[in-house]
């Protein structure tokens, strides 16, 4: 990976962590990046173990619980933080870390964060609005890592998830490939180290690979499988391409849904 000299192989995962959720975390994902090598193929890169949250069963939840949980990683040793705008978790992120580095547990430029740009925000217009709204929450400088969520755009306005009447993704007339140039000028900006995708199948990688005039190439593409099996597990380490990923159903209209094709 050219602009990333090393990644935290053990990560915490913040899907699904709400301040109104959250109690406690068990193991239950593995999420795979796969660097993207000169010759296109998709190399295994690292294995995150992710933790995903116990919901309380009653309405009665104590505020701070995503930040106990940030400061309780970080004192256990871990390095890699993976969150999103679409998370709606990353405010009380940034307060974890900010505390454990006024503590000096640890220094920022220990830390590697990674945030999301989500679907809604893929006009080129959006993209550093919405990049620095994931920097002010997360209270960061920059980010190590900045992921395009899904190769999809949606139709942008306040609404994460417009959807038509017959309960439909309403998609945007974007291109993942303008976006691309968007989230290069972040790169150029200083506003994040290193760029990459998430969910992306083997055609839009290579589409977004061989791209006239791209100046960054996607360092990484990061896939999740939410009940991994053992077997799954070792078939993992054996895999180049042939991915089973999370689904989107409500997004399967979409000319960009990833899953149309086989990985």
């Amino acid at each position: 990976m050219e602009t990333v000299e090393k990644i935290p192989i053990l990560g915490l995962g913040t899907w699904k962590r709400t301040p109104t959720s959250f109690v406690g975390c068990i193991p239950g994902c593995l999420m795979v990046c796969y660097a993207i090598g000169s010759d296109t193929s998709l190399k295994l890169c690292f294995q995150l173990v992710c933790c995903w949250c116990i919901e309380k069963q009653s309405s009665l939840e104590a505020p701070g619980d995503v930040t106990n949980a940030v400061k309780v990683a970080i004192d256990a040793g871990y390095r890699h933080f993976d969150c999103a705008s679409f998370y709606h978790n990353e405010t009380e992120i940034g307060v974890g870390i900010q505390l454990k580095v006024k503590e000096g547990v640890v220094k920022r430029e220990d830390l590697f964060i990674v945030s999301k740009l989500w679907c809604t925000c893929h006009e080129k217009s959006l993209v550093e609005a919405a990049c620095t709204r994931s920097l002010r929450a997360l209270k960061l400088s920059y980010l190590d890592l900045y992921l395009m969520h899904w190769p999809m755009g949606f139709q942008s306005g306040r609404n994460e998830l417009p959807l038509d009447q017959e309960g439909m993704v309403i998609p945007s007339d974007t291109d993942f490939l303008d976006t691309w140039e968007a989230m290069e000028e972040l790169v150029d900006a200083g506003l994040v180290r290193a760029i990459g995708v998430s969910n992306f199948n083997h055609e839009q990688l290579e589409r977004l690979l061989n791209k006239p005039n791209l100046r960054f190439k996607p360092v990484n593409n990061q896939v999740f499988d939410f009940e991994l099996s053992e077997e799954d597990m070792n078939d993992m380490l054996g895999l180049d391409r042939n991915l089973r990923l999370a689904t989107f159903p409500i997004a399967g209209n979409h000319k960009d849904y990833p899953f149309n094709i086989e990985y």
